[in-house]
């Protein structure tokens, strides 16, 4: 896996992308040879397994994430 930096690490991901799987707002992108992925914090980790042996990147903004409370 590799860490390069671009425009799309050092923002984040926009309220508009959306989980490919439940259409909730995408926190994970995962760059894989033929593409990107999208997921959400739950999905994300659900499925961290299959990925993450075949990533080329991953690219984790979760730490954006809040409560409430915060």
């Amino acid at each position: 896996m590799t860490n390069e930096t671009n425009v799309t690490e050092t923002m984040g991901l926009k309220v508009s992308d959306r989980c490919d799987l439940c259409g909730a707002q995408a926190f994970v992108e995962v760059v894989m040879e033929s593409g990107s992925l999208l997921f959400c914090g739950h999905h994300a980790r659900a499925l961290r397994d299959s990925y993450s042996k075949t990533a080329k990147e991953i690219r984790d903004f979760t730490d954006q994430l809040y409560t409430a409370a915060d």
